[in-house]
């Protein structure tokens, strides 16, 4: 077991050194994605939805869900990792002398509960499409299509030998039929609010995850001690810099 926790730790120590750079990849994100105005915003996802009545997605929302998807991806894997390292970090349970114990436990809460709230914001990130088609299916016509097929048999005798006894044949056909609907325009319009619902909600995705991982950090980073050695005792590991 101190050979696995050795290893946690390691990668955890690893992964608190990289939260800098993975914070100031948010804030990157941000300035590359989110600093349109509603304004902007609309116009450019407008652009980018493609022909709404053929039910084309949006190319822009897509590439940013997936953005938004491996980011958090990220953020829940480092901080799933700290959690790890400060539980298997809690001392043996003795009376008295627990302040620093208190200290981990507050330090561990606030690491859980950040990435408990990200896995939840990747969870609802599937339901931009779901919002997205359902309001497609009422300015969206798709073509039918109708094929059908056919056997029949017929059976022959006399003349040359292998032109008699039973014969098979199938034949197949496919008919396909459009009907132009007249679409109303605020069906139209809906379609384009939640694109822009959805983008304004990966912003305040994006500014949670980058809070998140920045107080995380820092918790981290200022009780280093307490997080490997609650007690003060000798038996404890030395402390890192993140910074």
């Amino acid at each position: 077991m101190d050979a696995f926790r050795e290893m946690v730790g390691a990668d955890a120590k690893a992964k608190v050194e990289q939260i800098p750079a993975m914070v100031e990849a948010h804030l990157g994100l941000m300035r590359e994605n989110f600093a349109m105005t509603q304004e902007e915003a609309r116009s450019t996802l407008a652009t980018a939805a493609g022909d709404v009545k053929a039910g084309k997605a949006s190319s822009a929302m897509k590439m940013l869900v997936l953005k938004m998807n491996d980011a958090l991806a990220q953020d829940i894997e480092v901080l799933a990792s700290v959690a790890q390292w400060i539980a298997l970090s809690v001392p043996v349970v003795e009376d008295g002398n627990n302040f620093g114990c208190d200290v981990q436990q507050h330090v561990y809460d606030t690491v859980k509960k950040a990435c408990t709230a990200l896995q939840a914001l990747q969870d609802s990130l599937a339901s931009y499409h779901s919002d997205r088609g359902g309001a497609m299916d009422k300015v969206t016509s798709f073509p039918s299509k109708k094929v059908s097929s056919s056997t029949s048999k017929s059976s022959s005798t006399g003349g040359k030998e292998e032109e008699s006894g039973d014969k098979t044949s199938t034949s197949e056909s496919t008919e396909e039929s459009a009907t132009e609907v007249a679409v109303c325009e605020d069906h139209i319009e809906h379609v384009a609010m939640i694109d822009l619902k959805w983008y304004n909600k990966m912003k305040g995705m994006l500014m949670a995850m980058t809070e998140s991982l920045a107080v995380a950090g820092d918790i981290v980073s200022k009780n280093i001690g307490k997080i490997e050695n609650p007690r003060g005792d000798s038996s404890g590991g030395g402390g890192f810099n993140m910074y």
